[in-house]
Formats: structure tokens, C-alpha cells, sequence
């Protein structure tokens, strides 16, 4: 059995958005995109980065994915159409996990929880919402980062 804690709640206010099906490599573009908007907008950042992969499909042999971007910004407006400003962000009764090493392993990490989660009869209410904790400095330190995961769960017992 994995450790994981449940019951638990995960709130963030005012974050940049952006939603679309993407291939990995135009995640990584949008990313450097927003870093830029951000900089040339005078926004700070002010927490930790989350995604949300709201489905996958397979086009021409390749994964797009559906990824939501949420970035916690100092302004309470934004002057762009490409990114939407959402209020608030508020997952209650999670499962939490920390996943500490390479973002690779996360999705082995999601299929295990998973399971314990269908053995433990738990209904998965929402995606997996991916806070990055400690971020990468360049390509070596994939390894070192910590995403904590929550995904909200049907409080209901039946």
C-alpha cells in the first residue's frame, strides 16, 4: 500500500489560466510564453505552478493532451486574451501524495494510487492537479523536483 494522506483541502486565489490540447513540446513552449507575458506584463508569481491534464487522445501517433496551466499572479486583472484570470481554486476531501524525484514517475506513481484508491472503494471526483513545490533548475534538476498531487474524492460512503 502507498502513503498518502486523505481529507485533505488545497486552495489557491487568483491564478492566470490557460486551457488547450497540447503536445508535450507546446507545454513547454506555453511555459516559456507565460514566463514571458508575466515579465514584459510586470505580473509576479506568487506561489507554486499547477497543471491539470483534463484527457489525452492519440492524434497521428502522437499525445496531445488536454493541460490546464495555473500560475498564482499579484494582479487581479490581466490584459490578454489568451489567458483567463480565475478567482479561485478549491479542491476539499483530496487525496494527497508528494512525488519527490523526475515528473516522469508521476504517471507510474497516479496508475498505483489509482488502485488503491478502487481497492478502497474511493470515487475520483477530479483530476489530479499537480502543485510544483520545488521547480526545476535546468535539465539536472528534473531530479530533484517535488510536485505535490491532490485529486478530489466523493466524501460519500455507499
Amino acid at each position: 500500500m502507498m502513503q498518502y494522506e486523505q481529507g485533505k483541502t488545497f486552495e489557491a486565489e487568483n491564478l492566470l489560466t490557460l486551457r488547450k490540447k497540447m503536445t508535450p513540446q507546446q507545454i513547454q513552449q506555453e511555459m516559456i510564453a507565460i514566463s514571458h507575458f508575466l515579465k514584459e506584463s510586470s505580473i509576479t508569481k506568487i506561489g507554486s505552478i499547477i497543471t491539470a491534464t483534463h484527457g489525452v487522445e492519440m492524434i497521428k501517433q502522437e499525445q496531445i493532451f488536454d493541460m490546464e496551466i495555473m500560475i498564482p499572479i499579484d494582479k487581479c486583472s490581466i490584459e490578454d486574451d489568451k489567458y483567463l484570470l480565475k478567482p479561485q481554486l478549491k479542491i476539499v476531501n483530496a487525496i494527497y501524495i508528494r512525488h519527490e524525484g523526475n515528473p516522469q514517475g508521476i504517471q507510474n506513481l497516479l496508475i498505483q494510487l489509482q488502485k488503491d484508491m478502487e481497492f478502497h472503494k474511493l470515487t475520483q471526483i477530479t483530476t489530479a492537479y499537480n502543485v510544483n513545490i520545488k521547480e526545476p533548475s535546468g535539465p539536472k534538476g528534473l531530479n530533484n523536483m517535488i510536485t505535490d498531487i491532490y485529486i478530489g474524492v466523493n466524501p460519500n460512503i455507499l
